[in-house]
């Protein structure tokens, strides 16, 4: 069984769906050579730089899950993350998981809110690998901000397009799967697949499309996750993103999550 991350995974994305405009990529390919050259990881250095390196970042997203032969369920979420360490998730629609927040502040500390017992927790490490309302994501997936901290990278299969990149564990990370392969596109130095591997398998398969420029950051508007076994799929769209916005600290203080914002 891998480790449990302090940090999940879950990329990040753009302004509405409707209303975005796409835009060149970003990075050239002569960026990405330059990338290349310095290694493996300063390429992963680079795509987590592109995605998530900024003051402050606001997501609103929806979230559907779909399972085969079932009817899709949709839900609301708005994300508030400051200085890549500190991440609040609050689902405010609709009206069963209104309320329902996770707070992650960095060194391995995360908490769930449940408005339904209106009770703080703190989420033990290996609860942390648990998925979320029927979805195959799981509460470390709803807070890391980057690859880079906890794996290190080597080159993997090339094609003319992408570079795939095989991850493990860097020594004493902590992380909820001990290997992963990130494929990077090389038109925009920014991956946009991630392969989830477990006993030599892949498990999860997570893509991102739909890239845009918004606010001179590069977004992606739209993310799935597939578990391989049984084809359950989640979907997170972007409907908002906000960059720069003033986040005072306390607003990533566990009793805020009872009182919100």
């Amino acid at each position: 069984m891998p480790h449990i991350a302090p940090r999940a995974r879950l990329a990040a994305l753009a302004l509405c769906l409707s209303a975005a405009i796409l835009v060149s990529p970003p990075v050239s390919a002569s960026d990405y050579a330059t990338f290349k050259a310095k290694g493996a990881d300063q390429v992963l250095a680079e795509s987590d730089r592109l995605l998530f390196d900024y003051p402050s970042q606001h997501w609103r997203f929806r979230m559907t899950v779909k399972a085969p032969g079932d009817e899709a369920r949709a839900m609301v979420m708005e994300v508030w993350q400051k200085d890549r360490n500190k991440r609040l998730v609050r689902f405010v629609e609709p009206g069963p998981v209104k309320g329902l927040s996770m707070l992650s502040t960095g060194d391995s500390v995360m908490y769930v809110y449940s408005p339904q017992t209106d009770n703080v927790r703190r989420v033990a490490a290996h609860a942390r690998r648990q998925t979320l309302l029927g979805s195959n994501m799981d509460y470390d997936d709803m807070a890391q901000a980057g690859l880079g901290e906890d794996y290190a990278a080597t080159f993997g299969e090339e094609t003319a397009t992408h570079q795939w990149l095989e991850l493990t564990l860097k020594p004493g990370a902590d992380a909820s799967w001990s290997r992963l392969r990130a494929r990077v596109d090389k038109a925009t130095t920014m991956v946009d697949q991630i392969e989830y591997l477990e006993d030599g398998k892949v498990k999860r398969v997570q893509t991102r499309s739909k890239l845009a420029l918004l606010e001179g950051v590069p977004t992606y508007q739209h993310v799935e996750m597939k578990t391989v076994s049984d084809g359950l799929t989640t979907t997170v769209e972007m409907l908002e993103q906000k960059i720069g916005l003033e986040l005072p600290d306390s607003m990533f203080m566990k009793k805020n999550l009872v009182r919100g914002r």
